[in-house]
């Protein structure tokens, strides 16, 4: 029996004793039970923030994250992933990317070498492999040849049900960023890129 229910219970008993005394009226249970359930209920988790400096050149990024995330404990291979993922990934933490007041939302997951990336959400069945230069984002298949602009300006239906099966992988690697690209640019058009895919991995390496 919870205090609550004790404190509730001995007020009806009072009542009950003291019928016959019209003026006594039961007392209130005690605020602190209020208090105490405020107290209990379970705290949200926290939020490990990644922030550079939006100026820096995208060519520097990756390095850059690895290191905030190498601060915050998180040793060995790590990736930072985005978008549509219900439930995380097992041992991810809530993480966001900030440069220059963009906000980019996700996880980071440990080890990410060993996980399937595939796998962090259902119905997955195709991937793309996505750069970015001064133009903006830019994707392509695996086994396919070429690449193609990335126009977030076109949205419908079928964009929207055709990226619930695909998940992204993104490359910031130096040799695939253009100079003169800055992190914050990139990560504007990073955070764009679940209205396109399910989720989007992209590995942090210093």
């Amino acid at each position: 029996m919870g205090r609550v229910d004790v404190v509730v219970l001995g007020a009806a008993i009072v009542v009950m004793g003291c019928a016959t005394a019209r003026n006594e009226e039961p007392q209130p249970s005690s605020p602190s039970g209020v208090s105490r359930r405020a107290s209990e209920k379970t705290p949200a988790p926290r939020v490990h923030t990644l922030s550079v400096d939006g100026r820096m050149p995208a060519q520097r990024l990756g390095a850059a994250l690895a290191d905030r995330a190498r601060e915050l404990g998180v040793q060995g291979p790590v990736a930072f992933v985005w978008g549509d993922l219900t439930p995380p990934p097992q041992g991810a933490r809530a993480a966001e990317i900030r440069a220059d007041g963009i906000v980019l939302r996700g996880f980071l997951v440990p080890e990410a070498h060993e996980v399937d990336m595939g796998q962090l959400a259902s119905e997955i069945h195709n991937v793309v492999m996505v750069g970015c230069d001064r133009r903006g984002l830019y994707a392509g298949h695996p086994s396919g040849p070429g690449r193609h602009p990335i126009d977030f300006s076109l949205e419908s239906a079928d964009t929207r049900r055709d990226g619930r099966e695909i998940f992204a992988f993104v490359s910031i690697l130096p040799g695939d960023l253009d100079e003169g690209v800055s992190s914050g640019q990139i990560v504007a058009e990073l955070q764009k890129l679940p209205t396109r895919v399910r989720y989007a991995v992209m590995a942090l390496s210093g």
